[in-house]
């Protein structure tokens, strides 16, 4: 999805975690160049509005339940992208959250 103020208020709900993928897209590509790979512990939507305006201009997200799960999406998403081999600005593996949370079991990820 294109990084817009409005994409990203209208797409992911407040105070929900989750991990993303930041990038650009290439002239004449249909394809993205995914550069960096983040996470937020609590607030995605936060997270992802701290980079509206900058040098990406698409993203693509993951939501969780949990920090945990937010940090097992981010782990994949940096797998998946190339981290391992160097591609990603966002340097090594994630750490691990501070404070891990778990969701209770019937929690949803969004309110219908």
């Amino acid at each position: 999805m294109r990084l817009d103020r409005r994409a990203v208020e209208e797409t992911i709900p407040p105070g929900v975690p989750g991990a993303f993928a930041l990038g650009h897209q290439r002239p004449h590509d249909a394809a993205a160049c995914i550069s960096f790979v983040g996470r937020s512990d609590t607030a995605l939507r936060a997270s992802l509005l701290k980079h509206v305006g900058s040098h990406y201009s698409v993203c693509f997200w993951r939501p969780a339940r949990s920090s945990i799960e937010a940090y097992q999406h981010q782990y994949q998403l940096w797998r998946e992208l190339g981290g391992p081999d160097g591609y990603l600005r966002s340097g090594g593996p994630p750490l691990p959250p501070a404070y891990p949370t778990e969701p209770a079991a019937d929690e949803q990820i969004f309110a219908s």
